[in-house]
């Protein structure tokens, strides 16, 4: 799982989105239990311009994600997440839906 998320986030670094979508698939398929990992696999398939993938694993984070209060090492990856939440609602007119997600991860 650890090689493939690598390899994803260098392909993101690099421009290649639907290269590291099929890359985050490969370690969601090892354990599609991290709601980290699921955000951004929805990130990235939000960037490859994937609406259906980005949705998916957007649905799969937020359902993952830890609710109210988080530890201190979990702070900043929540608020990323919701961050790019915010903006696949906002692709897709979601614009309450957007706000809220901003707001809570500027709140975190």
């Amino acid at each position: 799982m650890d090689e493939a998320l690598r390899e994803g986030r260098r392909l993101t670094r690099a421009g290649q989105h639907a290269e590291a979508l099929a890359r985050f698939e490969a370690a969601l398929a090892i354990d599609a239990t991290s709601w980290r990992v699921q955000c951004e696999a929805a990130f990235v398939a939000w960037r490859a311009e994937d609406d259906e993938a980005a949705d998916a694993h957007l649905e799969r984070a937020m359902n993952g994600m830890p609710p109210g209060f988080v530890a201190e090492e979990q702070r900043a990856p929540k608020a990323m997440c919701l961050f790019n939440a915010g903006l696949v609602y906002e692709a897709h007119g979601q614009t309450d839906d957007a706000r809220a997600a901003w707001q809570e991860s500027v709140r975190l």
